[in-house]
């Protein structure tokens, strides 16, 4: 987590977020049976040494960049090192050999790609499938470091606590939720169906979305992943 970048430092904030999101893994997660590396040591040499295929789960938090018009120059920055210059493209993703069952890319966009019909969304979250992961938690937009960290710190706890993936990834979204003030007293099934817009649509310039719950009906504006209620009423119609 939040890899020293060498000579592109200058173009990418440091993540204070990440470290603090890799100090609550420590904290959550059993130390014998986990490797957390930062700074220089969060290099790109680390993913391809030969015992990478033996982790069932890898998280990265640093930055990422994603391309639509060319999946192949999208990229996730870890420390650069005499071999490797720190940046492993979908291409070198792709021959990791992994066997995770789940790979967390905890940084920007790391969701987005190229649609071609009849294949998806080509980007690094398709990579680390084709490496070999059962699973990828990715996002679509541009997130916030801190946030990131707390919402990382729930989904693990979850997940610690004996939860499924979905399962965590669920009630994490909802725990967040719940503490932002414009959800407030929305009702459950509400939220829930803003969340469906939000994950079944992109929305890269933004766009009005209208829910309707059983005694509440709203109309929500969601810009770059972002969601802000315009108008919210309730009662009967």
């Amino acid at each position: 987590g939040d890899p020293a970048l060498g000579a592109d430092a200058e173009r990418w904030s440091r993540l204070a977020g990440a470290r603090r999101e890799l100090a609550d893994l420590e904290r959550t997660l059993s130390p014998r049976a986990s490797a957390f590396f930062r700074g220089g040591q969060a290099s790109e040499d680390r993913i391809h040494a030969h015992d990478v295929a033996d982790y069932r789960a890898l998280h990265f938090a640093t930055h990422a960049f994603a391309s639509t018009a060319d999946p192949s120059a999208s990229g996730l920055l870890l420390a650069p090192s005499a071999e490797h210059a720190g940046c492993p493209t979908p291409f070198e993703i792709q021959g990791l050999g992994l066997r995770a069952e789940i790979v967390t890319l905890s940084a920007c966009e790391t969701g987005r790609g190229r649609l071609v019909v009849g294949e998806g969304i080509l980007g690094l979250s398709r990579a680390f499938f084709h490496g070999g992961s059962l699973s990828v938690l990715a996002s679509l937009w541009e997130v916030d470091d801190q946030q990131t960290a707390r919402f990382m710190h729930r989904f693990y706890r979850h997940l610690a606590a004996g939860a499924s993936k979905g399962a965590a990834l669920n009630r994490t979204k909802r725990e967040a939720l719940a503490a932002v003030p414009m959800f407030r007293g929305l009702e459950a099934d509400v939220i829930e169906r803003v969340l469906e817009q939000c994950i079944e649509r992109t929305y890269p310039r933004g766009a009005t979305v209208f829910v309707e719950g059983e005694a509440t009906r709203g109309l929500f504006v969601v810009w770059k992943g972002r969601v802000k209620v315009f108008k919210v009423a309730t009662g009967g119609r």
